[in-house]
């Protein structure tokens, strides 16, 4: 407390409280090095290996009819699949999946 009563409140350097949920990140940050996101494995958010191999595609900008020549199906199958991972990863379309799957750590 101060002279007059009150409490003294000492400002935390950022990374110091242990509440604060940047505080990991900081000391990375501090010394130099860079912390990855944590990857979430594809079986956490239920794809099937044939829906990751879709996202990748996707993600690396090929067609439905590319992705399915590389795969050995149907463009109509790759439709199937990517529906599926849409519902799946909460997306809306391709670059929103892209997106998603980035930010879960499927898609570098």
């Amino acid at each position: 407390t101060d002279a007059a009563g009150l409490p003294t409140v000492v400002p935390v350097q950022r990374g110091e409280d242990p509440n604060d949920p940047a505080a990991d990140g900081a000391e990375a940050a501090q010394s130099g090095t860079s912390q990855r996101p944590t990857r979430t494995p594809r079986s956490a958010i239920g794809l099937t290996e044939r829906e990751l191999q879709v996202l990748l595609g996707m993600a690396e900008g090929k067609s439905n009819a590319e992705i399915g020549r590389e795969l050995f199906v149907s463009e109509d199958t790759v439709k199937t699949h990517a529906r599926r991972l849409f519902r799946k990863l909460g997306a809306r379309d391709r670059a929103h999946a892209v997106a998603a799957g980035f930010r879960a750590g499927l898609v570098a």
